[in-house]
């Protein structure tokens, strides 16, 4: 029996098989092509990590943000895939949340030099205003806070009045990345310690007993007890107490009390 071809059908054939070759040379090449971006970000050293480099800090060791910036960078979603040595798995700039196992740092941002191979950290170091001790129970902890009253590192206690310290007799330590007073409240301590630094009298130390009390007791040595208040900023200290001391010797005086806005009591 003869069978009979269609030139149509023949036609229909030969397009069809143009058009399977058409898009299976294109799916090929681009198979290829990511298959050779794939080599050349993940094999390839051309992302290749060969420095990290620090700037902005001061008291903080560059070895010790290295170890925290590789310990952050390797737990990035791209890591697991790039590793920790290749740019493109760095981040841009590390969270608030982030930065809270070295809490010392208020922000960094990250610059990635492709051609130089380098990534480069550009840090700031929280403002070291003063120290906290918690000495409620022993061992006594100290640490250093900034304006906002975060812990941030870890202090030493220090008589005098170069570095601001205040024993915290009330609690026991709180955590570093924590805040120590609340918010509405850290101001006007500052406002204390700006007053007792203006002051000529020598402070042995600076006393928080009771958080709820909102009251802060500065000891001076052979003179009276400055009493503060946290709800209000201190203003004019040095001033007031010139004026007591026109009435009275303040050696012979148990304290000078500042705890109600814009009056003082002395005894």
């Amino acid at each position: 029996m003869i069978r009979r071809v269609s030139l149509v059908d023949l036609s229909s054939k030969r397009r069809r098989l143009r058009r399977v070759l058409f898009w299976g040379g294109i799916l090929l090449a681009l198979g290829l092509l990511v298959a050779g971006v794939l080599w050349v970000v993940i094999y390839s050293n051309v992302f290749e990590l060969k420095e990290i480099k620090i700037d902005g800090e001061t008291y903080i060791t560059e070895e010790s943000i290295r170890e925290f910036l590789r310990t952050r960078a390797a737990r990035g979603a791209f890591t697991r895939f790039l590793g920790v040595d290749n740019i493109l798995a760095w981040p841009r700039e590390l969270s608030g949340e982030d930065l809270r196992e070295l809490p010392a740092l208020s922000t960094v941002k990250i610059y990635r030099n492709y051609a130089g191979h380098t990534v480069e950290a550009v840090v700031t170091e929280r403002e070291r205003v003063g120290i906290w001790c918690f000495v409620a129970k022993e061992p006594q902890r100290c640490y250093w806070f900034d304006r906002g009253g975060v812990l941030f590192m870890p202090g030493y206690y220090a008589e005098g009045n170069l570095t601001p310290v205040l024993e915290d007799r009330g609690r026991d330590a709180l955590a570093l990345g924590e805040r120590v007073l609340p918010e509405r409240n850290m101001p006007n301590l500052l406002s204390i310690f700006a007053a007792l630094e203006s002051i000529h009298l020598s402070v042995e130390e600076v006393r928080l007993d009771d958080l709820g009390k909102e009251e802060v007791v500065a000891y001076t040595h052979d003179g009276p007890r400055l009493l503060f208040s946290l709800r209000f900023p201190t203003t004019g200290v040095p001033a007031a107490i010139a004026t007591v001391a026109k009435i009275t010797p303040l050696r012979d005086l148990q304290y000078i009390d500042f705890r109600v806005e814009n009056k003082v009591y002395y005894r």
